[in-house]
């Protein structure tokens, strides 16, 4: 193996065992469909987990359904060269979903999420079940959704966020 086959397995498994959002082809529901959740409005700093990802972000109302997303202070494991994207939300059995599409991406990036205490704490969503090689649609994607929801390793390594 050349030396770059090697650092991109060990960024690829690096990646993967520190759960940092994956990016998929598929929206777990249709864009624009649910109204907005008011509460996740503001701009957010992360103050517990491993906030190497996002350490600022900023969630504006666009619309009735959408919001305009800005990573304002990106930590030094941030992955896509998008900073700016546009988000939604929907529910999988009972369970909040945040979902949003960078400006310059096709993908989405899917974080579950809760309040506590006045604090947003996102999820990174995991695929547990049959794996990213069972995203294939959307209908799919939440099946694996709702499969990996019910495992016991599907809630962990939360951030927890406060609104300025």
């Amino acid at each position: 193996l050349t030396q770059i086959q090697i650092l991109t397995i060990l960024m690829v498994t690096v990646l993967f065992i520190y759960g940092c959002p994956v990016g998929v082809d598929y929206a777990p529901d249709t864009p624009g469909s649910k109204p907005i959740d008011k509460r996740l409005i503001g701009t957010w700093t992360c103050v517990s987990g491993s906030c190497d990802d996002i350490k600022v972000v900023e969630v504006k109302k666009e619309d009735k359904t959408s919001y305009s997303i800005k990573v304002l202070e990106k930590g030094t494991s941030y992955m896509t060269s998008d900073v700016n994207f546009k988000g939604w939300v929907t529910q999988i059995d009972g369970t909040d979903f945040l979902y949003a599409q960078g400006d310059s991406s096709s993908q989405y990036y899917n974080y579950t999420y809760a309040f506590k205490n006045d604090r947003l704490i996102l999820f990174d969503t995991r695929f547990l079940e049959g794996g990213m090689d069972a995203v294939t649609s959307s209908e799919a994607l939440r099946a694996e959704l709702s499969a990996s929801l019910k495992k016991p390793d599907f809630f962990t390594e939360p951030l927890e966020f406060e609104k300025k």
